[in-house]
């Protein structure tokens, strides 16, 4: 069984810990399909004021638990994918794409289920700038699978992992049940990282929570606006979950990072502007999980993680971050912090 966190940190708290990226993963979850429809705008509709948009292409992306997969096996890990995909023909393009990438695939199919879309309609303004989002929509399954099938999985798929992934949007995988299992793991000294929209505060004594800063704000029950608030947010997440470190994603304000029995703010890396948030922060709870396993601190995983944001965000999609870019970024702010000092 791979060891927590907090042991291997101890041990292997040391400055290589880049050149040892990678690890093996199992990544649970909910799948679901990022769908762009391109075109251009054809003026307004007359049964209504809304834009008619002419769509000219189409492409599509794995989202959600799919993303976060993508981004590991991206940055070097061996992931194996757990999740439930409707049985359709989206279902399998998603486990088509995952499968070039080089994701091992456990797929829990669920008859007369369908796999979630998300489908964005954007239009060209003519120029050289990314297409804007018009409107988004979205088709969904959130009723729950049966946890016997997920647990069995998860046992299954574990047993050679050194972490797993809980990438969790309330459609259904992450139950209940599943929840108390992957709690007992945890406790047992499974390296379990969470990165949850709902349930932040239902997960105790895993190795790291990712939530958001509106996750946080929503799970505290009160707003999470500025440094402070932040600060004292993350005390109250450790406090209440005993988990060994917690990364709170606060978009152009940074992160917040629990690290050394303190909270510590870091600014967002000063890169281009954004041009699409979509997946970010499943590209940074992959990086902060897999720097991690590489024994990282949790103040510099933290870090990798925010470069894994700023990355994400340059790009018009939902991309899974490389890990040439990603070192590349990294590497660049700690050479020139050793130069400034």
């Amino acid at each position: 069984m791979a060891v927590h966190f907090a042991a291997v940190n101890r041990l292997a708290q040391r400055s290589d810990w880049v050149s040892r990226l990678g690890g093996r993963f199992v990544v649970v979850g909910d799948a679901m399909v990022d769908v762009y429809l391109d075109g251009v705008a054809k003026g307004l509709a007359r049964e209504a004021p809304v834009p008619v948009v002419r769509v000219e292409r189409d492409a599509i992306a794995p989202g959600g638990a799919a993303n976060a997969a993508m981004n590991l096996a991206a940055l070097g890990a061996h992931v194996t994918f757990i999740a439930a995909f409707g049985d359709d023909a989206w279902g399998a393009r998603l486990a088509t794409i995952l499968k070039t990438a080089g994701v091992a695939t456990t797929p829990i199919v669920v008859p007369g289920r369908v796999t979630t879309q998300k489908v964005r309609v954007r239009v060209d303004d003519g120029h050289l700038n990314p297409p804007r989002i018009a409107f988004r929509y979205d088709v969904e399954s959130n009723s729950p699978i049966d946890p016997h099938i997920v647990t069995a999985a998860i046992e299954r798929a574990s047993c050679d992992a050194d972490a797993i992934l809980v990438s969790d949007s309330g459609l259904g995988v992450v139950t209940d049940p599943v929840i108390n299992h992957l709690n007992a793991e945890a406790i047992a000294g499974r390296a379990i990282i969470v990165d949850s929209r709902y349930q932040t505060l239902r997960f105790h004594a895993v190795a790291a929570l990712t939530p958001s800063d509106e996750e946080a704000a929503a799970a505290l029950q009160r707003p999470l606006e500025t440094e402070s608030d932040a600060m004292l947010g993350l005390a109250d997440i450790i406090a209440a979950t005993n988990a060994d470190t917690a990364l709170i994603t606060r978009g152009a304000r940074g992160v917040a990072v629990w690290s050394n029995e303190a909270p510590v703010l870091l600014p967002a890396v000063a890169r281009e502007a954004a041009v699409d948030t979509t997946g970010a922060g499943d590209s940074a709870a992959a990086a902060f999980a897999i720097a991690l396993v590489a024994g990282a601190s949790p103040l510099d995983a933290a870090r990798f993680a925010n470069h894994a944001g700023a990355l994400a965000v340059r790009r018009a999609g939902t991309v899974a971050v490389s890990r040439a870019d990603l070192l590349a970024s990294y590497t660049d702010e700690t050479t020139s912090s050793r130069t400034v000092a």
